[in-house]
């Protein structure tokens, strides 16, 4: 199936990838085999159909990583260790129906989500220390976005 890669650090320390379908997130190292699957994909109580990833992003300062899952409607947060780049589930959070897309700000402060059948975006605070997401702002939008892209202007 089709799948996202994420890149930890500079020179790529840390590879993520998610899988479309099954909404797996492996780590792999490049001394790491063979890679780490993460477990708690998609949180406690899933139901309702296969799973279905969408978006995987990190924060700026690589501490954590979020995944959408379409089925469940939620965004699932992982705090990451600098050193071994081995992921920790820090909760799974209710967003947006069917999260196509969603995007984290270049301070890494804020992640915005948008609803594919919601019609609507969410703007959420990242705590800083836990990773834990806040709903700031719900916002209207038109049909099926699926699609989030943030920029900074000066």
């Amino acid at each position: 199936g089709q799948h996202r890669v994420a890149v930890l650090g500079q020179p790529a320390r840390h590879l993520r990838g998610q899988g479309h379908v099954e909404a797996r997130h492996l780590a792999l190292a490049p001394d790491q085999r063979p890679p780490q699957t993460c477990t708690g994909r998609c949180g406690a109580g899933f139901s309702g159909g296969p799973p279905a990833a969408a978006e995987i992003r990190i924060t700026p300062d690589g501490r954590f990583l979020y995944a959408s899952e379409r089925t469940s409607n939620t965004i699932a947060a992982f705090k990451v260790d600098g050193q071994s780049g081995a992921l920790t589930a820090a909760g799974h959070f209710a967003t947006e129906t069917q999260p196509r897309g969603f995007n984290i700000d270049p301070r890494g402060q804020f992640l915005v989500a948008a609803g594919q059948k919601s019609n609507s975006a969410t703007l959420y605070g990242i705590h800083p220390e836990t990773g834990g997401l806040k709903e700031l702002q719900r916002l209207p939008l038109g049909k099926n976005p699926n699609w989030v892209e943030i920029i900074d202007l000066p």
